[in-house]
């Protein structure tokens, strides 16, 4: 009777040490997901203020600065999709555990309710049935908005390729013409060669 007694103190206190660990679980997992939009939100912002940089018609940028605002654009999302592919991989692997930490609770609290002892393992029992399609379709959605972020860095990265020489084009717009046309700001001249 007293082993009975014992093992039902046992379960108890593991269960109560289970619920602890969820929570901090939880916290880190809310810690993790305000970062990761905190990253994305300020990668947004700063690829707006190049993109509204780039758009300007009071900018004196010309076709030959483009360089400098893709590498600036190419660096702040290579950054970014570092930091948010560390997030979400993190983010990914503390929910699995979390995961089985509550099946692990779940069965405990099971046990306790029904006023039986056991001695089997509960530590690693449960592991298993969240390994598979769970797991995989965390993967595959982390997988999705890393695309979808790589997506909008490449519109961008277009963007400021293209915007500022497209906006300005100094070359001539037919190639048969023999003029040649300069721009500075939005005022240009045409000087031709009439021979």
């Amino acid at each position: 009777m007293e082993t009975k007694a014992g093992e039902e103190e046992e379960n108890k206190k593991r269960f109560e040490e289970l619920r602890k660990i969820c929570d901090k679980q939880e916290d880190r997992l809310q810690t993790l997901q305000a970062t990761a939009f905190q990253l994305a939100n300020y990668y947004f912002v700063f690829q707006g203020v190049i993109l509204t940089a780039t758009c300007s018609s009071a900018t004196s940028l010309k076709c030959s600065d483009r360089w400098f605002l893709f590498t600036v654009s190419l660096l702040a999302a290579l950054l970014n999709l570092v930091a948010l592919m560390i997030k979400g991989l993190e983010y990914v692997r503390v929910i699995g555990q979390q995961d089985r930490n509550w099946s692990d609770c779940n069965k405990l609290h099971k046990i306790i309710s029904q006023g039986k002892a056991t001695t089997t393992d509960h530590g690693s029992s449960n592991a298993g049935n969240y390994n598979g399609l769970t797991k995989c379709i965390r993967y595959c959605t982390l997988a999705g908005c890393m695309v979808l972020f790589i997506g909008f860095a490449v519109v961008t990265l277009v963007g400021c390729w293209l915007i500022v020489c497209s906006k300005y084009d100094c070359g001539s717009e037919n190639k048969k013409d023999k003029c040649i046309k300069f721009c500075q700001g939005p005022k240009c001249i045409r000087i031709c060669n009439d021979s």
